[in-house]
């Protein structure tokens, strides 16, 4: 599915085991499709997948690390109508979050964590249809901490003494924009998301590789918006996240923040190189290679390009 990869990765390897079975008289057989991802531990797993089973209305898929292998049997017979995708290796978030979006057999998909509360009498027949009909790339939950404070999930750039800053923001009005989806949390369009290509499986750090989706997603003209119905809230308190640019950030900026929108098309200018090669933090030579391969990648999506990061931070329209 993924189109965004500037060096080809070799597909994770995978087994699928357990899942309910239904007859395929549609296109997608659910009207969502919920992926749990998994931290803190086998109780907040338990308690997590404990409270999703047994409701055939939606389709659950548990995506299950490889140390989670000699497990597996024993959770397919716990919960024999959840979908448990099992990873031969280790795989970043974003990555865990394509293959899991890629198997969903339903339009919509609901990524969540073990350590939420997902209670699913707030996901009634009706907002799903609501989100359905809306029609944008993703939809983001108010979120509360375990001690029900909001968390300030909204994801804001701005521009502070010509650096990029994302400033995060309460939820505070229904259709609030956010750059990004906080904790990759959100309800995802599976077209919509096919066609940004996903989460780039060559940026590692979970900050870096949000924050290259939602400005690629918004750069290609797709939304991500609040959508104060969906509620849900932590069990535990949550770790800070690693803000520290790396190489991932490097791509992020190169794809992204370093693209023109002129004539109707995204331009990575070899203007643009001096700059980069300066701030690199590598030798020449080794900046070149990487800032062609982006500059090829650009070539490849041009035409997707329906602004530049400038025009979009200077057009975001800031919260109130």
């Amino acid at each position: 599915m993924s189109i965004t990869p500037i060096i080809s990765k070799t597909p994770i390897p995978y087994t699928v085991f357990g899942g309910s079975q239904k007859a395929r008289v549609h296109k997608y057989l659910f009207g969502l499709s919920i992926v749990v991802l998994h931290r803190s531990g086998r109780l907040n797993r338990d308690n997590a997948l404990s409270e999703l089973a047994g409701n055939r209305n939606f389709e659950i898929i548990s995506i299950e690390g490889p140390e989670a292998a000699p497990e597996i049997e024993g959770l397919v017979k716990k919960y024999p109508d959840i979908r448990f995708i099992l990873l031969h290796e280790k795989s970043s978030y974003g990555e865990k979050i394509n293959l899991a979006i890629e198997e969903a057999q339903s339009k919509l998909v609901l990524v969540v964590w073990s350590d939420m509360h997902i209670p699913l009498s707030s996901l009634a027949d009706r907002l799903i249809e609501k989100i359905n009909d809306h029609d944008i790339l993703c939809s983001v939950p108010i979120l509360k901490t375990a001690r029900h404070e909001t968390v300030p999930s909204v994801q804001v750039p701005v521009r502070i003494k010509k650096q990029l800053k994302i400033v995060p923001w309460n939820p505070l009005r229904d259709g609030m924009k956010s750059i990004f989806p906080f904790d990759y949390v959100g309800v995802y369009n599976k077209e919509k998301y096919r066609f940004t290509g996903g989460f780039d499986p060559c940026i590692t750090s979970p900050y870096w590789q949000k924050a290259d989706f939602g400005f690629r997603s918004f750069l290609w003209n797709q939304e991500i918006q609040v959508n104060t119905s969906l509620y849900f809230h932590y069990r535990d308190a949550l770790a800070p996240e690693n803000q520290t640019p790396d190489e991932g950030y490097k791509l992020f900026y190169l794809k992204n923040m370093s693209v023109d929108f002129r004539n109707d098309r995204g331009h990575l200018s070899i203007r643009r190189f001096p700059s980069y090669m300066i701030n690199s933090g590598v030798g020449w030579l080794r900046a070149f290679r990487e800032f062609r391969q982006v500059q090829k990648w650009v070539i490849r999506h041009k035409y997707r390009y329906k602004e530049d990061a400038k025009s979009l931070i200077e057009l975001w329209e800031p919260p109130e």
